[in-house]
Parts: C-alpha cells; structure tokens; sequence
C-alpha cells in the first residue's frame, strides 16, 4: 500500500489543519481495516471527534483519502509528528511508519494585494528580519514560481531582476517577501510581525533551494 498526504487550511480556524490521507493499495488483495495512529507531541495532537479509523476497503488498485483533522498549537516552527497506519491485507495485518511533516508554511495563506498596500503594510507596523542569498539554478522567472508555491506565497509585484510576496498566516501573522537578482544570486529578504516564524520560513526557503548555511 502507498500512501500520501495533502494539508488544508482553513482561515476561520487559527489553530487546526486537516490533513488528507490518500491510499492506494498496490497489491493483489483487498486492504480493509485502516487505522490511522498517531500519538501527538506538546504542539500538535488529533482534534477531538475526528476519526483515525478509514471506513473503507479497497481492492486492488483502488485510491481512497481519508481526512483527519489536527489540533496545533504551534505554527511559528515546523513540526515533525510520528505515527503508523495499520492495516489488513488479505488474512494478514500490517503497519506502515511515518512522519508527518508540517512545515510553518503549510499554515500560510497567499493574499492579493497591490503594490501600494504593500508598501503601507511594511509601513504599519515592526517586523523581524530574515535574509538568505541564493544562487540561481534556472531563470528568475522559475526561481520567483517556486518560492511562491514552495511557501504558498502571493506574488504582489515582477520584474526581470525583482519580486515581492505577501502571506497572511492562520493566525494572522504577515509575511512581506521582497527578492532582487544580482548577477547569478538571488537575495531573499523575509520580513514577518512574528520572529520565530520569520526564521522557520527563512529556513524553510534555504531547504527548498538547498542552501546550505
């Protein structure tokens, strides 16, 4: 059996995120009995009255997702949660290990703005500073799509050798982005209302362009 997760958001909850799990059995025989466990840690536990138990079978080749709604208390760092999913295949059970990976900038929101309301949120009030130089693999233009969908970030303004970015997170934090090429590196300037937040997305931007610091 494969299995993938995707994560959701909703704006009108701060402190929660589902997560969809999706299997698919690869095998021969029918899979019944899924059982989605994950114990929690300190920031992150499965919401009350949101099943872990899968109530369906598949057959072979058959895909199937099954939500799972999470508590997390904390979103200004990333999160790694352990858990194992339990199954039967045939006459036999099985478990399967993984990590649940939830990084800060899953709890992000990509927001529309101008370039001038931009400008008067940088404005309107104190943020903390992250920064990073990355070199340019590909085009400008591919490094500028990645970014935004690599931390789910808005673009507000493009041009051949700059961008900027906006983000509100779950809980309201802003995060303005503003990058400028010069020659074949990139500077990545992350200003954030929250610090450690500022320096889990700064982070999160090193690893999806593996910067290595």
């Amino acid at each position: 059996m494969s299995v993938i997760y995707e994560l959701k958001v909703n704006p009108n909850e701060s402190k929660k995120i589902m997560v969809g799990f999706a299997f698919k059995n690869l095998s021969l025989n029918p899979i019944s009995n899924i059982q989605i466990n994950v114990p929690g840690t300190l920031s992150v536990r499965v919401s009350s009255g949101s099943s872990t138990d899968a109530n369906f079978s598949l057959n072979s080749g058959e895909t199937n997702i099954h939500n799972v709604l999470f508590d997390c208390n904390n979103i200004q760092q990333s999160q790694r949660v352990p858990g194992t999913i339990q199954y039967n295949l045939g006459a036999q059970q099985f478990k399967k290990d993984f990590l649940l990976n939830l990084p800060s900038s899953s709890f992000l929101l990509p927001i529309k703005l101008a370039q001038e309301q931009f400008i008067d949120v940088l404005k309107s009030g104190t943020f903390a500073h992250s920064s990073s130089k990355v070199p340019l693999e590909k085009d400008f233009r591919s490094f500028v799509s990645q970014l935004s969908l690599g931390l789910k970030l808005e673009i507000v303004t493009f041009e051949p050798n700059m961008a900027s970015f906006y983000a509100k997170s779950i809980q309201g934090h802003q995060i303005a982005v503003y990058t400028r090429l010069n020659e074949n590196v990139v500077s990545v300037d992350l200003k954030c209302s929250d610090a450690v937040l500022a320096t889990s997305l700064i982070n999160e931007v090193n690893a999806l362009f593996n910067v290595k610091k």
